[in-house]
């Protein structure tokens, strides 16, 4: 249908957050929890190549847009539910 386009829109945002998300935790930085501390142990690409430990607020970023994008298409389906069956 015609108004699926925005929704298709919003599932491919939350596939480009969750896809970068992968990369930061999987691949370039691998936390790694110090249970019963609180803290943790950086492994991964990033860890030997000086690069200042304040980027690894780019996960937080990642997560809150990965948290607001499925939001958004948790919304999106519920007013396209909400006007159908308000149409019936």
């Amino acid at each position: 249908p015609k108004d699926s386009r925005n929704y298709l829109r919003f599932l491919v945002h939350v596939q480009i957050w969750v896809t970068i998300l992968d990369i930061l935790l999987c691949f370039l930085l691998v936390p790694v929890p110090l249970f019963p501390f609180v803290g943790t142990l950086w492994f991964g690409a990033l860890r030997n190549t000086g690069v200042d430990p304040h980027y690894l607020v780019l996960i937080l970023i990642a997560v809150g847009n990965v948290a607001a994008s499925i939001n958004i298409c948790f919304h999106y389906r519920y007013e396209a539910i909400l006007s159908a069956a308000q149409a019936d």
